[in-house]
């Protein structure tokens, strides 16, 4: 495949795209991070008939309607759907379907344009009649995350879920209303994505394991296998005729595999996103960290991908260093504030690949990246490794001269601090290590995608596991190496003591949002900590936790403090009474503890747009 230059407009996203959607003349839609769904001109004309519809929260799925062209369909993390007629700017918004309990990850048009098949992470597929808004009827539940669903043009329901669960069930109207007669088959994968093919026969499925499966329709035996991938494959589309097909991987690597010559191409570049993938005639439209997708044609041999629009500068990663605070981006930049008031030092530009992770040791700062890259950096120097370690690397921490950074397949690989050579690597978690943690004897947290938060050995690589939670975890933090905290997606933060060598933690569980809790740090002391925590729902929460005389595993609601205009990304700990805290909305603050308890802002800044 090779880039296609197109005069698209210059402004687009704020935030990563999650979901590209071509109609069937060609139109794109997409979704995104920045909680808006953006339809671009069918044409080369001005930005101005650019059409932006809004979620509250970020957008995982745009769909249009098979039988109404304008009618276009937004899955949103706000728990609901949208449906909207593009065909009327000034009034879009038909209906919202609202019954749904957590984030809904897919949507699905039926083959008669008036239903729709909705996934959640609450793992339930339901189906919906978007003429009255009406609940139709659940199709079935996973027993983990739903992560996608096809319906083919028999109107069969295709679902998979991070269970390894696929199910297929008939049209319920073919069935006399009936429910029941699904078929199903369970991997030893989670499922990403999925796709039925044109003819309605065959069904792709993107799995985690690294490689794209094809089943029958009939009993979904396995028809044609594809390892593509050390990183898990996210999203599917099938060509025209059914011929080849396109798939995304977590590293960035766009796929087109052609079925007649068996033959696999990988295109790939730094800025791509490919959680989503579609297809129109020879166009393949690619979710991005840029302001605007990444368009590829079909046609021709596979070649580096031109960047399209500007890198968004989400942060992702925060460290504190001295008197000097570091934003890791999604623009692949690390922006250097002075701490005192977040005046800007310097931009560093790593690569176009987002920063991850961030750590800080003797006045160098160590990163991560979504490419899979090393980097270490200084006032004047900035080194990186040249061979990508397993993508995506979330994480990093600091121990001795080892830099330590956790991979996608939750192995810990150990870095020369001062070479950036690999000295090991080994699988220490069973999912995504997301957070690392150095507690200065040798030792580093660890929390992951498979629901724990490990102690671990940073030479021998050993693991302790101090909890579980009931979902993944987002972060781990600590106080002085004694008191260890840690966010999850099941809404609760956990925090204890850390415990002698063989001996259990008793954690307390810390109520807080409604909605996925992503990052956290404790500040205070030991013998009084606070915990500083911040949510999907762009709050910011804080808990004074009694570690003494308070009963292990007792609820504690915390208190809401601030809140900015987009999720919370990151926090890091600045010293015993303040923190430093960055959202999707490019927002960094700096907080300090005050008289009356709570944290109150003493310095802000918003980082600009990519230059």
């Amino acid at each position: 495949m090779k880039s296609i230059e197109l005069d698209l407009p210059s402004v687009g996203h704020t935030a990563p795209i999650t979901s590209v959607a071509l109609r069937r003349d060609g139109r794109l839609a997409t979704g995104s991070y920045d909680g808006t769904i953006v339809v671009w001109p069918d044409d080369k004309a001005a930005a101005s008939s650019r059409l932006v519809l809004r979620h509250r929260r970020l957008v995982n799925s745009v769909a249009w309607n098979p039988i109404s062209p304008s009618i276009l369909a937004s899955g949103s993390a706000d728990k609901t759907v949208g449906i909207w007629d593009v065909s009327v700017p000034s009034n879009p918004l038909l209906a919202v379907l609202s019954r749904h309990t957590d984030d809904v990850n897919s949507v699905s048009w039926m083959p008669d344009g008036r239903r729709l098949v909705c996934v959640s992470e609450d793992g339930h597929v339901t189906m919906w009649d978007t003429t009255t808004s009406r609940l139709l009827g659940n199709l079935g539940a996973h027993r983990a995350h739903c992560m996608a669903a096809s319906v083919s043009r028999y109107g069969d329901i295709a679902s998979v879920g991070e269970d390894g669960l696929v199910r297929v069930t008939p049209d319920p109207l073919d069935l006399g209303g009936e429910e029941g007669l699904s078929t199903s088959r369970l991997f030893d994968s989670s499922i990403e994505g999925c796709a039925w093919s044109a003819d309605g026969e065959l069904l792709a499925l993107a799995l985690d394991d690294g490689s794209l499966e094809i089943v029958g329709r009939a009993d979904l035996e396995t028809v044609e296998h594809y390892p593509l991938s050390t990183s898990a494959v996210r999203s599917v589309a099938w060509g025209p005729g059914d011929r080849d097909l396109i798939a995304g991987t977590y590293d960035g690597g766009v796929y087109q595999i052609d079925r007649d010559a068996a033959t696999v191409q990988r295109s790939s570049n730094d800025r791509a996103w490919p959680r989503s993938v579609a297809l129109h005639e020879d166009l393949v439209a690619v979710g991005s960290f840029s302001s605007c997708p990444q368009l590829y044609s079909r046609a021709g041999a596979a070649d580096t991908i031109a960047p399209q629009g500007r890198g968004v500068r989400g942060p992702n990663a925060v460290v504190v260093s001295g008197d000097l605070v570091a934003i890791g981006t999604d623009s692949g930049e690390v922006v250097v504030l002075r701490l005192d008031d977040l005046t800007e030092v310097r931009v560093v530009k790593v690569g176009d690949s987002p920063v991850l992770g961030l750590a800080a040791d003797g006045g160098w700062i160590f990163g991560t990246t979504y490419s899979g890259h090393v980097f270490r950096l200084s006032e004047s120097e900035l080194s990186i490794t040249p061979e990508r370690l397993g993508a995506p690397l979330p994480s990093a921490a600091v121990v001795g001269r080892r830099v330590l950074v956790g991979s996608y397949g939750g192995e810990l690989i150990s870095l020369d601090a001062d070479t950036l050579e690999v000295v090991a690597r080994e699988a220490v978690h069973e999912g995504s290590i997301k957070s690392l943690a150095a507690l200065g004897d040798g030792r580093l947290l660890a929390a992951s995608t498979d629901h724990c938060v490990s102690l671990l050995d940073g030479r021998a690589h050993a693991r302790q596991d101090l909890w579980r939670h009931g979902n993944l975890v987002n972060a781990v933090a600590h106080l002085d190496g004694s008191v260890v905290a840690s966010a999850s997606r099941d809404r609760t933060v956990r925090v204890g003591k850390l415990p002698p060598l063989g001996e259990a933690a008793r954690p307390q569980v810390l109520l807080g949002p409604d909605e996925s809790i992503k990052a956290v740090a404790v500040i205070g002391t030991a013998g009084e900590p606070v915990v500083i925590a911040g949510s999907y729902d762009f709050g910011l929460y804080a808990w004074r936790v009694n570690l003494g005389g308070g009963q292990p595993g007792q609820l504690t609601t915390g208190t809401r403090f601030d809140s900015l205009r987009q999720a919370v990304s990151a926090i890091a700990a600045a010293g015993p009474d303040q923190f430093v805290v960055a959202g999707w909305d490019r927002q960094i603050r700096r907080y300090e503890m005050a008289v009356d308890g709570m944290p109150h802002v003493v310095a802000s800044t918003t980082l600009g747009y990519e230059t």
